[in-house]
């Protein structure tokens, strides 16, 4: 087993070195097979893919920002820089002072993130009662990717990897019991997108009231009354510059549903609408004694008491896809569900993806994803030019 464990992963590398594109059939045999291998293999292709991608929306003002301290000092790196963007605009300034292209930064977020998604995984399906055929592991490994919005990772810079390594937090904290590297890497989390610095804390608290799902109600209806007045009171105090983007009038267009087109209002909504098939089942079976059920309930409370603002839906609900997946994996440890289950929440999640991929169809179609069946070190050998970027790309981060 361990020969052919090394064989496979050894076939794997060569693949993905000589075509990407051509080893991505030979890498999701081995998940199916579940080689030694086979999952980090996964996490490097998808981090080619996100170097390849254009830079667009979020990855396209980050990427302005990397070229900004290209030619400045360190002490170019202002408060309202670290306010904003947390450790980055160091990372920005160490890059391009280096010579490192951008896009290793987006190929090295997408490959740890979602290798670390898949170590939790594993060990949950590990620590089971049920044995798993290799059909059903597969099966499951699907729902960790398609519940996991990979392409706003990619376009969105920080709060997707942030989310992979506070999932990962977690488990070290409540899985393994490893309570010091547990908060390193939660601090690390806040340290790369700071929301989790206020979220984090208010989920752990409401974890830890170990909630039924009746006061779980009466919680979001009293919070979904209370939180957007105490934001509205004490949010600027509290927040700073953040509060501008994400809940002053300066951010309209940003967080109001009404400036939304018919069109972006339904590319927006029907993925979430997508993600109900995951939730439902993960509430239908809660139980206040599991732990990731707790956090998945923390979540949705969270989602519901600030769903009147547009980016906080966003992101609460995309944390609430992440934490239920593996509150899924955590029912099915005592309570087997059934394969209808598990395939309709397999639909659902393809339905999630592709609503998705509809929504950043521009960046799909500008993206030169043919670099693919290059040999992988001349894809990661080239980047884009600034000359290119800022002439496809709006200063607002939309294509011309």
């Amino acid at each position: 087993m361990a020969k052919e464990g090394l064989r496979y992963a050894v076939i794997g590398v060569v693949w993905l070195l000589l075509c990407p594109l051509l080893a991505l059939p030979y890498i999701l045999w081995g998940i199916w097979q579940q080689r030694r291998g086979a999952y980090a293999l996964f996490s490097l292709w998808l981090g080619i893919m996100a170097y390849i991608s254009f830079p667009s929306e979020d990855l396209y003002r980050h990427y302005f920002l990397y070229t900004f301290f290209e030619v400045r000092p360190i002490s170019a790196v202002s408060w309202i820089d670290v306010s904003l963007n947390g450790v980055l605009p160091y990372i920005y300034w160490v890059m391009s002072h280096a010579g490192i292209a951008y896009a290793w930064l987006r190929l090295m977020e997408i490959t740890i993130g979602f290798y670390l998604l898949t170590r939790v995984y594993r060990w949950m399906l590990s620590q089971s009662q049920r044995e798993y055929s290799k059909g059903e592991q597969f099966a499951r490994a699907s729902l960790v990717f398609l519940f996991f919005d990979f392409l706003y990772t990619v376009m969105g810079v920080k709060y997707g990897f942030a989310l992979c390594l506070y999932v990962y937090a977690l488990h070290l904290l409540m899985n393994l019991g490893q309570r010091k590297w547990g908060i390193v890497v939660l601090i690390i989390t806040c340290a790369w997108h700071s929301s989790f610095v206020f979220t984090a804390p208010m989920v752990w608290a409401l974890y830890r009231l170990k909630l039924s799902k009746k006061k779980a109600l009466w919680l979001c209806v009293i919070l979904a009354v209370l939180a957007p007045i105490a934001i509205y009171t004490v949010g600027e105090a509290i927040l700073g510059r953040r509060f501008d983007f994400y809940f002053s009038k300066k951010a309209g267009d940003v967080i109001s549903y009404g400036a939304m087109t018919p069109i972006g209002f339904a590319l927006f909504i029907l993925p979430k609408l997508a993600i109900l098939p995951l939730a439902v089942v993960v509430m239908k079976h809660y139980n206040a004694e599991r732990r990731w059920c707790r956090i998945a309930l923390g979540w949705l409370i969270l989602t519901v008491a600030l769903m009147s603002n547009a980016v906080t839906l966003y992101r609460f609900w995309w944390a609430v896809m992440a934490v239920d997946v593996m509150a899924l994996f955590e029912i099915e440890a005592y309570e087997p569900l059934s394969e209808k289950t598990i395939r309709g929440l397999i639909l659902a999640g393809i339905c999630f993806t592709c609503l998705n991929c509809l929504t950043y169809h521009k960046e799909l179609m500008h993206s030169p994803y043919y670099k693919a069946f290059y040999p992988a070190p001349l894809t990661l050998s080239q980047d884009y030019q600034k000359q290119e970027v800022y002439y496809k790309i709006q200063h607002d981060g939309s294509f011309r």
